[in-house]
């Protein structure tokens, strides 16, 4: 989960300059669906384990790291 915390904090950064090159802006979108895919994944594993008061610790970073992205002012070319 450390790791997927990196992953959160690196997936809603862009550097200014690249919010002309498309394929980089679809990579990082990609990076942020794929990121919400293993965060569901890891939750249903802890489900089965009866293991969820595992992930208390990091529910506050995905929950602001969904909240970031669904905002309408929203712009991945910096951080907040």
């Amino acid at each position: 989960m450390n790791l997927i915390g990196i992953a959160l904090e690196a997936a809603i950064y862009l550097p200014n300059d690249i919010e002309e090159d498309i394929e980089t802006l679809e990579y990082f979108d990609t990076l942020r669906e794929h990121i919400l895919e293993c965060i569901t994944c890891v939750i249903h594993a802890l489900k089965d384990m009866n293991k969820t008061e595992l992930f208390n610790d990091y529910v506050q970073g995905v929950l602001n790291f969904i909240t970031k992205i669904n905002h309408d002012s929203y712009n991945p070319s910096f951080v907040y």
